[in-house]
């Protein structure tokens, strides 16, 4: 095996190199996926604290102290929204099972100095998160007197690129990977996952979930954000270009093994689709709908 035959299989093999924890101490571990938690909402303050800055003329009646206040609302809104919809939408026999392990990140164990010990959330919903959010804006604008419209506008730029951090974290946890594959840029994930194959080539689509889904419609925002018309419509774009980007890419993501059965061997709802490809044609109605709401309101300005 040559030089770049090397190259090529320390890559396929990346999964396996790398640790989903950055550090463990007792019964303390941090993973990366939390760290990434932790990034994204940097990332989104530090694009709107600079949308703040320099458009203002966009965003009359914010201000940064408010925008700081609503990161709190934010947090809540993501953690509470992505806990329930993945708990009763991808979890609930286990939630049945344990009512208490599906809400609360804490287990009990003798062994530990305090009788329990955070073992965090297994499991979040994109979809359910960013609902959370959706309301916690709407909360938030109520409260402070913030043109609804006109936040979600500002935050989304900073939603999209801080996505990323969170694909990021699915990889560093060799978990959501991709479909069995052929392709040389397929990688061997080694979690496993009760009825799906393993020790194969699989598509890395935590990685392109992480571009197309995060960088991708981040710049697409960015483009647009002071152009006319669409400057106006940037959430109605998030929403729709997420769920028509994620539609696609579900075809290289091995589907959700909770709805799988004996007859199918994928993973499918309705006989056809994936649940996140229902979700995200859900996503690009609700693109519209709010395009629409948006246009009717300008008509009556």
């Amino acid at each position: 095996m040559g030089f770049w035959g090397h190259v090529l299989e320390f890559y396929q093999h990346l999964p396996s190199h790398v640790s989903p924890y950055v550090f463990t101490i007792g019964s303390y571990s941090l993973r990366w996926y939390s760290v990434g938690y932790m990034l994204a909402f940097i990332t989104a303050y530090l694009i709107v604290a600079y949308r703040l800055k320099t458009e203002k003329q966009f965003f009359q009646g914010i201000s940064l102290e408010k925008m700081e206040t609503f990161f709190l609302f934010a947090v809540i809104g993501v953690i509470v929204g992505g806990r329930l919809a993945y708990v009763f939408i991808y979890g609930w026999d286990n939630f049945k099972n344990d009512v208490w392990g599906a809400f609360f990140p804490f287990a009990l164990d003798e062994n530990s100095t305090f009788g329990f010990k955070l073992i965090g959330f297994s499991g979040m919903s994109y979809h359910g998160g960013f609902l959370g959010v959706i309301l916690a804006i709407y909360i938030f604008s109520r409260l402070y007197k913030i043109d609804f419209i006109k936040a979600m506008n500002l935050i989304a730029p900073g939603a999209a690129l801080g996505y990323t951090w969170g694909r990021l974290g699915n990889f560093m946890n060799g978990e959501l990977y991709g479909r069995v594959t052929d392709v040389p840029w397929g990688m061997y994930f080694s979690n496993y996952v009760f009825g799906v194959e393993q020790n194969v080539l699989r598509h890395p689509s935590q990685l392109y979930e992480a571009f197309f889904e995060g960088i991708f419609i981040f710049f697409v925002l960015w483009f647009f954000r002071k152009k006319e018309p669409f400057q106006d419509y940037l959430v109605s774009i998030y929403i729709g270009l997420y769920g028509f980007v994620r539609f696609f890419i579900e075809f290289f993501r091995q589907p959700d093994v909770q709805f799988k059965d004996a007859s199918d061997s994928v993973g499918v709802v309705f006989g056809f689709m994936t649940m996140g490809q229902v979700l995200c044609f859900l996503m690009v109605l609700a693109a519209l709908f709010i395009a629409f709401l948006i246009k009717y309101r300008k008509r009556g300005d």
